[in-house]
């Protein structure tokens, strides 16, 4: 018997997707060798544990790793697959591994020292104006902080994004304290209009 052929598979897959057969579409993108595509429908359908292994197979160790600690509640298998990745250098993929050693420490019960350290940086970061955003940092920070009981954490991150500009900060910041608070977010008003 032959090999399936990659563009037809991803052929089928777009059909499935087109119809909204989720998961058929993402078997397809899987024996495709579109992995990444594969992963995205996972999540989507909420099968963190085949997103997490798509994200392997394409190299997105630590997105991988994120997914098995929050969403599958593994965080054995999350530092497995940490332990496992190749060492990276870049500081933003260094801070995305330590946010998946926080989520892991909360999910553990262990000191919240190490994930409040964490939490802390990832707000330096945020902070930081004219800087390409790393799209996980604030959604991983913000879920680290829910998972710790610590709202307050939640509202630095928040504050930060919003120091440094970051694209929609300010709107996710009020929708969280609406939807988690049930209070409306008041902001000072930017020293410029202050000045007038």
């Amino acid at each position: 018997m032959s090999e399936p052929d990659p563009a037809l598979l991803n052929r089928a897959a777009a059909c499935y997707q087109r119809l909204g057969v989720l998961s058929e579409a993402a078997r397809c993108y899987r024996e495709a060798g579109s992995h990444r595509r594969a992963a995205e429908l996972h999540e989507r359908i909420g099968r963190f544990r085949d997103a997490a292994l798509d994200h392997t197979r394409a190299d997105n160790h630590e997105l991988a790793a994120w997914l098995l600690a929050h969403g599958v509640g593994d965080p054995a298998g999350a530092r497995a697959q940490l332990a496992a990745a190749p060492a990276t250098s870049p500081s933003r993929s260094a801070l995305r591994r330590r946010l998946v050693l926080a989520r892991c420490d909360a999910a553990e019960g262990t000191s919240p020292r190490a994930a409040l350290a964490t939490l802390a940086a990832v707000c330096a970061e945020l902070a930081r104006p004219r800087t390409v955003p790393d799209p996980q940092l604030e959604s991983w920070a913000v879920a680290v902080a829910e998972s710790l009981g610590r709202p307050d954490q939640v509202a630095l991150i928040f504050a930060a994004a919003v120091r440094g500009g970051r694209l929609g900060a300010e709107d996710r910041w009020r929708a969280w304290m609406r939807e988690t608070l049930h209070a409306e977010l008041v902001l000072p008003a930017p020293a410029a209009q202050i000045a007038r």
